[in-house]
């Protein structure tokens, strides 16, 4: 048996590990996303990618999601995440994934995640000390109740009450974080649907819900909350021509929602930078990939931002606009910094409205501040040891 692991570099992350053991099918990608805080946390993923390029795009999506959550909950950690793909039978790759967990040499610390639970856990513990205690229960409870107590506001925000009866949720997914989800939602007194594949139906309906495929297959006329709890990108095109007047509000478990496909990527390099893909060399292929990721990054910034200001209602008249542009920039100005001008004011009105609108304290500390200053804690107790 023959462990083969290799770095590959990455733009924006530390380090992406490759780990290839063709016998037992066993095919793992690590990526370590940031350190600044502390070693990287994030869970393992135990999926039946399509291809490796999927499995490739997951791992590093979530592993950068992961250094913005420790950041914001100020947790001493960076952001990291684990896959193995389900090729391999699992217990199989409890000491394989353990060796490679040794090879970083606790820089990357996992956890639980879709397809893997406390057994998992214990198992890959067996071989390797970087591994979450898995005592007591499966991270699918927390984040369920989390998602639980997110829709109960969103359905006091909305309507005034914060109770679930009646209301008409529809849940995709019945892993460990859906199913008790879905559990929580019934005790409130919520009618629900449920798709996922066709081998959970019969364990879907046994537990008194109504199965579906799809969620095109719902019977319900209006949903009222969709919650996504199983991979990511369900919140693409297809998804909003159905949507419309259908679903009013989104709340689930599921990472990175959106989908930002290539298709759309491409379409707007052309558009902003007047790039046409086709006609790229090879050599330029670093630069290019670079650019595609920012302006992926850069769309679901400008979904979420042009979604708020909709929902907040947020406007800038002219004489607003002209008596900012007079007071910071004087008279006489070009179209960009007229341009800049408006987009400064436009978000300084949407964090005034969001801090009305959603209760938020005001903070004083950017994302990367917290980062640098989670960073220096670290340091701190590392030293006083």
């Amino acid at each position: 048996m023959t462990l083969n692991i290799k770095d590959k570099p990455k733009d924006g992350f530390e380090r992406v590990v490759y780990a290839e053991e063709d016998k037992f099918n066993f095919y793992s990608v690590i990526a370590i996303h940031n350190t600044k805080r502390g070693p990287a946390l994030g869970g393992c993923r135990y999926f039946d990618y399509q291809d490796f390029n999927k499995q490739e795009e997951d791992v590093l999506k979530l592993a950068e999601a992961m250094t913005y959550k420790n950041s914001l909950a100020e947790l001493p950690f960076g952001g990291g995440k684990a896959t193995i793909h389900s090729k391999i039978n699992k217990k199989d790759a409890y000491s394989l994934f353990g060796e490679v967990l040794n090879k970083l040499n606790g820089t990357y610390i996992t956890a639980g995640d879709m397809g893997t639970v406390d057994e998992d856990l214990r198992g890959f513990r067996e071989y390797s000390d970087h591994v979450c205690n898995p005592i007591g229960s499966d991270s699918g409870l927390g984040t369920a109740l989390g998602v639980f107590y997110s829709m109960l506001g969103c359905v006091e925000f909305k309507y005034g009450k914060e109770s679930l009866k009646n209301k008409n949720i529809f849940i995709k997914g019945y892993g460990k974080t859906g199913s008790r989800i879905a559990s929580l939602c019934k005790k409130d007194g919520a009618n629900i649907e449920i798709s996922d594949l066709e081998q959970k139906k019969d364990l879907i309906e046994r537990d008194g819900y109504k199965f579906c495929s799809q969620l095109q297959d719902t019977s319900f006329e209006k949903i009222d909350i969709y919650s996504p709890c199983a991979g990511g990108g369900d919140l693409n095109t297809e998804f909003l021509n159905f949507a419309n007047n259908k679903i009013s509000m989104i709340t689930g478990s599921a990472n990175n929602q959106l989908d930002i496909n290539e298709e759309v990527v491409n379409l707007e390099l052309k558009r902003k930078y007047q790039i046409d893909l086709s006609k790229m060399k090879d050599e330029h292929k670093e630069r290019i990939d670079s650019l595609k990721k920012l302006t992926s990054e850069n769309i679901q910034k400008d979904v979420l931002f042009s979604e708020l200001v909709k929902f907040l209602n947020v406007k800038v008249d002219q004489k607003e606009l002209q008596e900012y542009i007079q007071k910071y920039y004087g008279e006489k100005i070009d179209q960009r910094t007229a341009e800049a001008a408006y987009g400064t004011l436009l978000r300084n009105k949407i964090a005034d409205e969001s801090m009305k609108t959603f209760k938020i304290k005001e903070t004083k500390l950017s994302l990367e501040e917290f980062m640098k200053k989670g960073s220096q804690n670290h340091e701190s107790s590392t030293h006083s040891h």
